[in-house]
């Protein structure tokens, strides 16, 4: 369990009689590896088959972010888990996700499971922005940008999930399913397959040329300017050389590493 995540027992009583009353009877209640945005996330089987619960306290600043999440898994069907039910109760903030049985993607070179991600990619492209308030992308990373051209590229219509961990991208017998929609913003197209080249370098061990060679290959990436591209490139290493400087981690190290090296490559 990560650390930080609460046992799967911690609701109180009133809470998950709570859950009950929309669930049916609970049979079990599993704590769920993965994901960094909760104080709980189980897996609560049922009568009438598993559920997805993912949780903070009331209060929580993180809050905000989940409630987003649950109104964006309206609007994602075919391309994330839909929302099934939201619950404030006895000082929890719960949501209810259809439970996805799958295993997180594979980002090595070659890895059939880039074929299904690709795929996703197209269907949210296609996706309506949700009736809700989203960051937009230049918020986020316009001001790592090196000139003042990136924002203007970062204005966009469509939905972007960003946050593409493997334990992110659960690929099942239908496909992949993107779940955590917590980081999503509006931005343009070309954006996810972008964040998708850093995570192919840092997890699957890609070299710069393979992973930006997958995200070529999408109809978003067509016809963006190079230079567009390699200003991006440049905010999003800054980006990650920000975050590791704040909180030194090994993951944020490897994908500031990452996106430099995308960097480096892009500059020869």
């Amino acid at each position: 369990m990560d650390e930080g995540r609460l046992p799967a027992d911690a609701l109180p009583v009133r809470t998950r009689s709570a859950v009950e009353a929309l669930t049916g009877p609970i049979h079990a209640v599993t704590p769920v590896d993965g994901g960094h945005h909760s104080d709980l996330a189980v897996r609560v089987d049922t009568a009438t088959g598993p559920v997805f619960v993912k949780g903070l306290r009331t209060g929580d600043p993180r809050a905000a972010a989940q409630r987003r999440e649950a109104l964006i898994g309206e609007c994602v069907a075919g391309v994330g888990p839909g929302v099934l039910w939201r619950l404030l109760v006895g000082g929890w903030d719960l949501v209810g996700f259809e439970f996805v049985a799958g295993r997180h993607a594979d980002y090595r070179e070659r890895s059939g499971d880039l074929v299904l991600l690709a795929e996703a990619l197209k269907v949210l492209a296609g996706v309506s922005l949700p009736a809700v308030e989203l960051p937009s992308a230049g918020e986020r990373w316009a001001g790592c940008a090196p000139g003042v051209g990136l924002g203007e590229a970062l204005v966009g219509s469509t939905l972007c999930h960003t946050d593409f961990n493997p334990e992110n991208v659960l690929v099942t017998a239908d496909g992949a399913v993107l779940v955590d929609w917590g980081w999503a913003v509006r931005g343009p197209a070309w954006l996810d397959p972008a964040l998708v080249v850093v995570r192919l370098i840092a997890t699957g061990g890609q070299s710069p040329a393979a992973a930006q060679a997958w995200a070529a290959r999408l109809p978003a990436w067509r016809g963006v300017p190079d230079g567009v591209i390699g200003d991006f490139v440049e905010a999003e290493a800054r980006y990650w050389e920000a975050v590791t400087s704040r909180t030194p981690a090994p993951w944020s190290r490897a994908l500031a590493d990452a996106a430099r090296a995308w960097a480096g490559y892009r500059a020869r």
